[in-house]
């Protein structure tokens, strides 16, 4: 058990519910960001990885090459990073981005594709590639309403406490 009491998000034997209760929602939550910036997108995509059995979480599909995501949640007891990760807040994030990319990174880039890793971590810190995922979202949101003509840039902009 961690200072912080956080045995149970990160004991080996909590996984599966882990998994069910914080990693699936947030594969779901970016699934449906993706949705609605109006792209064409998959989510727990199987088989598209070439010679392995790696699934990508959430998918862009861009045409000439795909976007492609895994979300990987940090509980913050981990041995290997907690005393760094206690000392410099995102750290954790950080330090599993590094997992991710070591993991997926090479194979994605020899298909042509481009990877983010989505990195939680415990308390609600998101990391460095979520920052990047949700602004290509955003990016393309914006461009796509923009050119549609059903919503003006100021829209995007305006604070939502303006009528």
């Amino acid at each position: 058990m961690d200072g912080f009491g956080d045995h149970i998000i990160g004991c080996k034997h909590m996984l599966p519910l882990r998994t069910k209760l914080w990693h699936d929602p947030l594969v779901q939550m970016w699934h449906q960001l993706a949705k609605m910036s109006g792209q064409s997108c998959g989510s727990e995509v199987t088989s598209f990885m070439v010679d392995s059995n790696k699934r990508a979480d959430v998918v862009l599909y861009k045409g000439l090459y795909n976007v492609l995501t895994d979300v990987r949640t940090i509980a913050g007891g981990d041995q290997r990073y907690s005393c760094a990760a206690a000392l410099s807040p995102g750290y954790g994030a950080a330090w599993g981005a590094v997992q991710k990319d070591a993991a997926w990174l090479a194979q994605a880039r020899s298909q042509g594709d481009t990877f983010i890793a989505l990195c939680h971590e415990a308390g609600g810190r998101a990391g460095r590639g979520c920052e990047i995922f949700l602004d290509q979202l955003c990016s393309v949101a914006a461009a796509s309403q923009w050119l549609s003509g059903s919503m003006r840039f100021s829209d995007c902009t305006r604070p939502l406490s303006e009528e």
